[in-house]
């Protein structure tokens, strides 16, 4: 594994699936045109890095990607002023948008007030509209109740500032790079689907057990250089 994996591939993609996407909604706009679409794709990008950047810890049973990991991410990698809403922007955007469609709402008992935080997503591409990007404002005539504002250009463009001052940070350190590529290496390789769990699979694993066998048994064809060759089944 080397860093051309990254540099390359994981780089390519951020600009194309993710940087091109929000100017392309922002310039043709349309309903549910990448308000969410777009910070799913930065957080599973997120994810993807903080697993690779940071180390497991044992007694947090990770394995891979974690939310403290997507929090350590972006408070060392994305601009500084991500890092004193680190954790909520995952909470509410990353959380929201994977597990629900929508980002979250929070509130937080203060005495007898009620705070709460929602979410505005805004796609401009102009410059008036990107500098709302990490920012609280209250909402006019709803007291204690205030939005983190996301706009979609902006938190791409961080995207992929961010992926490079990782790879900087790695081309700089050597002890750090060949630990990010030796987990990038472990990411890629092959799962047993059969995950044991103090000694015995399971369920969940025994359940993907007896699917593998099934779509073994169940092929159509050949895949012969990406063109498809099907078998004759009359």
């Amino acid at each position: 594994m080397d860093m051309s994996y990254l540099k390359e591939g994981v780089r390519g993609s951020i600009i194309t699936d993710v940087v091109d996407i929000a100017r392309y909604h922002s310039i043709h706009g349309g309903t549910n045109a990448g308000w969410f679409g777009v910070p799913r794709q930065v957080f599973c990008f997120v994810d993807f890095l903080g697993s690779i950047a940071y180390n497991n810890e044992p007694r947090r049973r990770e394995d891979g990607a974690s939310t403290r990991k997507a929090v350590r991410f972006i408070s060392e990698f994305f601009p500084r002023h991500y890092k004193p809403y680190a954790d909520l922007l995952v909470a509410l955007w990353r959380h929201g948008t994977v597990h629900q469609f929508t980002p979250y709402v929070y509130y937080a008992m203060k005495g007898n007030r009620k705070i709460i935080i929602g979410w505005s997503s805004n796609r401009s591409d102009e410059a008036d509209n990107r500098i709302v990007n990490m920012k609280t404002f209250d909402i006019k005539g709803k007291e204690d109740v205030i939005h983190l504002v996301v706009n979609t250009c902006q938190l791409a463009d961080d995207l992929l500032s961010a992926f490079d001052k990782f790879v900087e940070k790695m081309e700089k350190n050597e002890s750090f790079k060949n630990g990010c590529l030796r987990r990038l290496k472990r990411s890629l390789e092959m799962k047993n689907c059969i995950v044991l769990k103090k000694g015995k699979p399971i369920q969940k694993s025994k359940v993907l057990r007896r699917q593998i066998f099934l779509a073994k048994d169940s092929t159509e064809g050949e895949l012969v250089n990406k063109q498809v060759e099907w078998y004759n089944k009359s």
